[in-house]
């Protein structure tokens, strides 16, 4: 396949990287819509208002119709959350880097008013700590891979677009933007979505750049009952039995049929042990035996094409946030909730 030329590949990122922004700035403060939505959310707390309601008494005041207070206070640790990452580098979150993005912003009534249409949620100091999380990923990934991104200045387009959002906030106030402005330099976490959408543009364009370049394996296998099956096939493919005319005489598998064919495919949607077997095969090496759930398997890497490209930027940062945190231990400050691990959030605590 011939090279892209270059003007294309760049458009193409611009577009990309253009879309990223115009979803975050519809939510320029309700903690890094895009990249909590890619991870799985942060959750509604009207849902879980009701379902508190149900098993209440029918309320009889308007007070009575307020969420109740929450029955237990942990106490808070220094630190908001520590990551052992699968190399083994440490990352601890301080508590108190937490509280300054947290604190201000909750303080100042009126603007957290305008960006929430309401009261903040208490559950917003755990969704700021998601936010801190990826932004340390990717700024991992920036210092690992060399990355330039955009600093955040009066001069810079983030900066522009920043104040626009916030300007939004204050329709009826002629003086919008320099009210923004003034928020802007009073307020870290205001700073912070800059920083972070910074990097967030960076990493995101040097994920599509690898995503348009790409391959993926091209696998069979054959699925057996027992270990020993398993090591009988192997046996006979080192004498040189045909993979194809084994798997359709002994594979208890589908793709048995078809010769054990299972087509070209990004590995990381095979089961673990299976997806971790094909990522270290070599071409044309037989290996196995290989144990999931399903069985026992012999497979071969036949050979490898190109990916087809997928720059929809919610699976861009899924499988980005998977490869950053899928293996690693999280621990978090229990007065602000637990990790989870599926989605790579922080549900709040709730008392």
């Amino acid at each position: 396949m011939g090279q892209r030329p270059h003007s294309h590949r760049g458009t193409r990122r611009e577009r990309t990287v253009k879309r990223l922004n115009n979803r975050r700035a519809a939510a320029l403060l309700a903690a890094s819509a895009l990249l909590v939505a890619a991870c799985g959310g942060d959750g509604d707390d009207t849902e879980a208002a009701e379902a508190t309601s149900t098993t209440a008494a029918a309320p009889t005041t308007t007070e009575s119709t307020l969420p109740p207070e929450p029955t237990t206070t942990l106490p808070a640790r220094d630190e908001a959350a520590i990551l052992t990452l699968a190399d083994g580098e440490v990352v601890t979150i301080p508590r108190t880097r937490l509280d300054e993005l947290h604190d201000p912003l909750v303080d100042d009534l009126d603007l957290a008013t305008r960006a929430f249409d309401g009261p903040p949620s208490p559950s917003l100091r755990a969704s700021m700590l998601t936010e801190l999380i990826l932004f340390e990923m990717f700024g991992r990934r920036i210092e690992r891979d060399g990355l330039r991104f955009e600093p955040v200045d009066r001069l810079s387009p983030l900066y522009t677009d920043l104040i626009d959002g916030l300007a939004g906030l204050y329709p009826d106030e002629p003086d919008a933007r320099e009210i923004a402005a003034e928020k802007y330099d009073a307020i870290p976490y205001l700073q912070f979505l800059g920083e972070s959408r910074s990097r967030t543009n960076a990493v995101i364009e040097a994920l599509i750049d690898e995503a348009s370049t790409s391959t993926v394996p091209c696998v069979s296998h054959i699925l057996l009952e027992t270990e020993q099956e398993a090591l009988d096939v192997i046996a006979e493919l080192v004498i040189g039995v045909d993979f194809a005319e084994l798997a359709m005489e002994r594979s208890t598998g589908p793709s048995g049929p078809n010769g054990g064919d299972l087509g070209c495919a990004d590995p990381s949607g095979y089961v673990t042990n299976f997806r971790d077997a094909v990522i270290s095969a070599e071409i044309d090496e037989v290996t196995g035996p290989v144990e999931t759930q399903f069985g026992w398997h012999v497979l071969i890497v036949t050979g490898e094409e190109a990916a087809a490209p997928n720059l929809s930027l919610d699976v861009v940062l899924q499988n980005f946030i998977r490869d950053s945190l899928g293996d690693a231990e999280v621990d978090i400050d229990p007065s602000i909730g637990t990790w989870d691990g599926a989605a790579s959030v922080v549900p709040a605590f709730n008392g």
